[in-house]
């Protein structure tokens, strides 16, 4: 048996060819795809909405609720100009109890829970908020 060896080696400079992307099995020339979006400069409110009907299309996403405050413990109370009521866990009372009264807004994520509201359902702002008195676009941003 006789064994063959072979030495390879590859003298050069890098190619410049364009860049190349792929991308679900396809490889594409990336430099064709014009200029990249500059980075955002400031993140867009989420709505302000102060109506039951408008609030269905926003549960699990972030939205400015505008009320006024009737109550204050543990949770706050925020109830619309149409009379529907909307819960904010876990407030801070020394923070929202001199707001009481007062027409608010309420920025935070809302999420439906099992309650005594239409369908057995009500609607609750869950997690970091921000109350602004008044009507405020951006509260708390």
């Amino acid at each position: 048996m006789r064994w063959l060896l072979v030495a390879l080696a590859l003298v050069g400079c890098p190619r410049r060819d364009p860049p190349i992307a792929a991308t679900d099995g396809e490889v594409r020339d990336s430099s064709s795809e014009g200029p990249r979006m500059p980075p955002v400069a400031s993140i867009p409110p989420p709505p302000v909405i102060s109506a039951t009907p408008s609030l269905g299309a926003r549960v699990d996403r972030w939205v400015q609720v505008v009320g006024t405050l009737t109550a204050v413990a543990v949770d706050a109370t925020i109830t619309l100009g149409d009379g529907g009521v909307v819960r904010v866990e876990r407030v801070d009372e020394t923070t929202w109890k001199p707001l009481l009264g007062a027409t608010v807004t309420v920025t935070g994520k809302l999420a439906f829970e099992k309650g005594a509201g239409a369908f057995g359902l009500a609607l609750v702002i869950r997690g970091p908020t921000a109350i602004c008195a008044g009507v405020v676009g951006r509260c708390g941003m």
